[in-house]
């Protein structure tokens, strides 16, 4: 199959796996509805999806093992020869491994235990095959064999080093290491593979699981269960299970391995450019995991990208671009190569080019690197090369019967030309060597526009074709620069020649009624209503009929519109999702490299966030992002916007880190964009500092902050976007600790929005944070007005069950305890309680501490206990908005209890967790990083 149709397919099996299977059968008549063999083979590859493959299982689940769901086949304390088993700690493709003890000869030795699996008998040889190799294999990187043996029911096993630590990938994020760590770090992995080659050991399976750092820093390779032997004398039977085909992980996997051909040892040097790619990226080059084989078997013929394009726009790259455009890029690039001849010839080939480039010397991987992509590319396109050959000499020999096309090339040179001489005439105006009535450096640009628009008519009155092609352009200009008034005249000129021109349906006709419905719909002015919405709609969707067009980005902008229309009736929800999904199918479909199609991703990932259904509302932002940033002409500001809206939406669900990531990139686009004291990149570095604190990580939120502050106007000068900067502010001094700080900030940022306020919510949410300030500080009498102010407008704005409701309400909770109010506490709280629904929602577990503190104040200390650990045990299962500061509030409420029932040890375990949080989320001065030693004093 050619390597166009292959893609084509690969894409539409892609989109066909996001539908359900009710929805498969009319999206395939749509799209594949002149190309009935397309159609059969995407439903073919559909339905090879439910079933599994030897490409679809690795051997072990996921990157390492399948989580263990179902009972182990050895229990703990269980002995097989001098091993101890501990536990199970997975399960792989042949076989179950355990944490297992030695305990004999007077030394203690841990090991992991791998056992056959009763359902894999059949693997009993290539079980032993492992044991084989693993016993020939003696290398401070490749974890050593310790021990085998038979298990009482007969089936084998065997003892290995126990590694504790994180995999190669793992281990390198989580302590950002700089590139060249991670260059050490691979040279370890070449030294054990390089070891495994020159015993005969084929490793078949490198990846990031099976390359493990410990503490020390030191890699230790794993796993040689599909390991093969090189050479055939090396294995003692005739029928060599190592040379059998085995299951590997297929995103890691070399093509001759998806191909089913000889593996040799260029094939873990291609697993080992894969390793290398992700480590130096985040990324891997070419995704098949998942993927049934014909769909893997696509990807054959694909090219890894070079790792600096892959990073060029990632604002979380481990490695910047420039550090990997040239010699990297062509290392690994050398490594993925499709034929195995053009790979290095030895994993120490691999390693010397890593530390020829360290040494700034010439790489290998670069020489000749311009001739194999010029031979691969005659060879894959050999057809396509002699096609282009013979349409030349065609071209030549049929010169004479193309001839008629000049004079058409003529008639539009011509055009453009009197188009250019019409606009330098315009410009003229501004020429000061001619004389005028306004002196020429005061000549506007607007004005020339003007100018330019008044002479249209007149100047091409004999010439209708390029008047019209003018009024056009010139009303697209005005409308850009907000002059809709003067832009509707001009288009209604340009729309009534063309009318009278090219008939009613001409495209620019249909254009400007599609156009007309979307800015009445989307952004309508004070004038417009949703009846000029629906009759607009309806007036362009009647001519796109009566036409009969079938313009795929047209009509995606008209199904886009609708679902505007549709969203001003909240019963209309699911009419709405549908004509998005309409409009994005047809975009993907006619125009899938479009704005409009970026535009209709952005509406169904807000809709979505809208409807709390977050999954599906972050993968929509992503598929936008992909989408916006490959355009050619990439929108900044709609990308700030994008990356603004995906931060939102994490940051609703609580996944505070990749709000946060996402909130930095769009400080990075705004920065680039429009400079770092632009409100539109002040905004989402705010966002930023406040995920970071959710989260519990004060310091890097403090330094966001010590960026962001100093560019703020002062307080007297606060407008909607600065006043929500200072209030998430100052809302955050108060969490941790510096309430008494925050408190003129919150004042003027309250003040301001009770008049001045862009959604209805606002004035009560700033009157709950500065009420909770003003109860941190001590002050009770401004917090009670505050707080009871707050909760009385959220209740006559929201229902019970409202997140928000309950914060106002778990606050002004709070305030009532401190003032001995334990029963009028006690009620709030139970309406929380009360409106849960099942919800794990932090204000839930923090209500069920506000009664575990009503209890204690009233005695009943057995009430207490019970409430408590109920907070704990939502909070440890909560979702959605937290604050990280909330476990250890609770963990304190939790050491209460358990104090006032003498379990002091308990007690002081929570008091302990509790404290050493604390000493991480809040500032020094806080009282919370203080009361351990209190608490400590008070149990002597």
């Amino acid at each position: 199959m050619q390597h166009k149709r292959w893609e084509r397919l690969a894409n539409l099996f892609a989109e066909g796996l996001k539908l359900a299977e009710s929805e498969r059968a009319a999206w395939l008549a749509r799209i594949c509805a002149d190309d009935a063999a397309l159609r059969r083979e995407v439903e073919e590859l559909l339905r090879a999806n439910a079933a599994q493959g030897v490409l679809d299982t690795p051997p072990l689940a996921a990157e390492t093992m399948e989580v263990v769901t179902v009972a182990p086949s050895l229990a703990a304390g269980t002995v097989l020869g001098a091993w101890r088993i501990d536990r199970l700690v997975g399960r792989g493709g042949m076989g179950e491994v355990y944490a297992a003890t030695r305990a004999e000869a007077g030394f203690t030795q841990r090991g992991a235990l791998k056992l056959l699996r009763f359902e894999a008998i059949g693997e009993l040889q290539r079980f032993h095959a492992e044991r084989q190799i693993l016993a020939r294999l003696d290398h401070p990187g490749i974890a050593r064999l310790l021990d085998g043996g038979v298990a009482p029911d007969g089936r084998p096993y065997t003892v290995m080093e126990f590694v504790e630590g994180a995999s190669l990938i793992e281990y390198c994020n989580a302590r950002r290491a700089t590139l060249y760590e991670r260059l050490d770090l691979f040279a370890q992995v070449c030294d054990a593979v390089a070891y495994a080659h020159r015993n005969l050991v084929i490793h078949r399976d490198l990846k990031p699981a099976n390359t493990l750092v410990d503490a020390e820093g030191k890699v230790k390779l794993l796993d040689f269960g599909i390991a093969k032997l090189i050479d055939a004398s090396a294995s003692p039977n005739a029928a060599d299970p190592t040379m059998t085909i085995a299951p590997f992980t297929p995103d890691y996997a070399a093509p001759e391995q998806l191909a089913g051909e000889p593996v040799t040892t260029a094939t873990d040097v291609y697993a080992l450019g894969v390793l290398l790619f992700e480590l130096l990226t985040g990324e891997r080059p070419l995704r098949k995991s998942g993927l049934p084989s014909p769909q893997a078997l696509a990807l054959l013929d694909r090219d890894a990208p070079p790792p600096s394009r892959v990073v060029r726009d990632k604002a979380d790259a481990p490695v910047p671009a420039s550090a990997l455009t040239g010699d990297l890029d062509a290392i690994v690039g050398k490594c993925l190569r499709r034929e195995s001849a053009h790979r290095y010839d030895t994993v120490n080939g691999l390693k010397l080019d890593l530390q020829r480039h360290r040494a700034r010397e010439p790489v290998l991987a670069r020489e000749g690197a311009r001739m194999y992509v010029f031979g691969r590319v005659l060879r894959r396109y050999r057809w396509a090369v002699a096609a282009a050959a013979a349409l030349v000499l065609a071209l030549a020999a049929g010169l004479a019967g193309t001839l008629w096309q000049a004079r058409k090339a003529e008639m539009q040179a011509a055009r453009a030309e009197a188009a250019k001489n019409f606009l330098l005439g315009i410009f003229k105006a501004s020429d000061p060597r001619i004389a005028s009535d306004k002196p020429r450096g005061q000549i506007t640009a607007r004005e020339l526009l003007d100018i330019s628009a008044g002479r249209i008519d007149g100047r091409f009155a004999d010439d209708p074709d390029t008047r019209i092609d003018l009024l056009r352009t010139t009303s697209e200009i005005y409308r850009a620069l907000d002059e809709g008034t003067t832009a509707d005249k001009l288009e209604a000129r340009e729309l009534e020649l063309a009318r009278q021109r090219y008939g009613p349906y001409h495209a620019d006709l249909l254009d400007a009624a599609v156009q007309a419905a979307q800015r009445v719909c989307i952004a309508p002015n004070e004038t417009q209503s949703a009846k000029d919405c629906a009759k607009a709609q309806a007036d362009a969707g009647a001519l796109l009929d009566a036409a009969h067009d079938a313009d795929a980005q047209r009509r995606g902008i008209w199904w886009t519109t609708e679902s505007v229309r549709l969203l001003t009736d909240d019963t209309q929800a699911p009419a709405a999702e549908a004509a998005l999904k309409k409009a994005i199918g047809l975009f993907e479909a006619g125009a899938p490299r479009t704005r409009d199609h970026v535009t209709a991703l952005i509406k169904l990932g807000n809709f979505l966030g809208w409807r709390l259904r977050y999954d599906e509302a972050i993968a929509a932002y992503h598929r936008a992002l992909n989408l916006a940033e490959t355009l050619p002409e990439r929108d900044d500001v709609e990308l700030i916007k994008l990356w603004n809206n995906l931060g939102l939406i994490y940051q609703a669900t609580g996944r505070y880190i990749e709000a946060a990531k996402a909130y930095a990139s769009a400080v990075d686009l705004a920065e680039h964009t429009m400079g770092a004291d632009s409100l539109i990149a002040l905004i989402p570095r705010s966002f930023t500092a406040v995920s970071l604190h959710l989260a519990g990580d004060r310091e890097a939120a403090s330094r966001e902050y010590a960026r962001l502050i100093p560019l703020l106007p002062p307080l007297a000068q606060l407008n909607q976007d600065t006043a929500l900067i200072r209030l998430f502010h100052g809302d955050r001094m108060r969490a941790e600790g510096r309430a008494v700080e925050a408190i003129p900030e919150l004042e003027s940022v309250s003040r301001y929005l009770q008049i001045e306020h862009a959604y209805a919510h606002q004035p009560r949410q700033a009157r709950r944070i500065l009420g909770e300030a003003y109860l941190r500080a001590g002050r009770r009498d401004d917090a009670r007005r505050e707080l009871k102010l707050a909760l009385d407008d959220y209740l006559a704005h929201d229902v019970d069950r409202n997140p928000q409701t309950m914060a106002a309400r778990e606050s002004y909770g709070r305030l009532l305890i401190e003032d001995g109010e334990f029963g009028a506490a006690k009620e709030q709280f139970a309406v929380i309680v009360g409106a849960a629904e099942g919800r794990k929602l932090a204000h839930i577990a923090l209500a069920h501490g506000g009664l575990a503190r009503t209890a204690l104040a009233q005695g009943d200390h057995a009430a207490a206990l019970r409430e408590s650990e109920t907070a704990l045990a939502i909070w440890n299962e909560v979702t959605g908005a937290r604050d990280a500061r909330m476990g250890p509030y609770l963990q304190r409420i939790r050491a209460d209890a358990l104090m006032a029932t003498g379990d002091f040890d308990a007690a002081q375990k929570f008091e302990d967790e509790a404290a050493t949080a604390s000493l991480r989320y809040d500032d020094p001065s806080s009282p919370t990083t203080h009361r351990r030693d209190l608490r400590r004093l008070a149990t002597k």
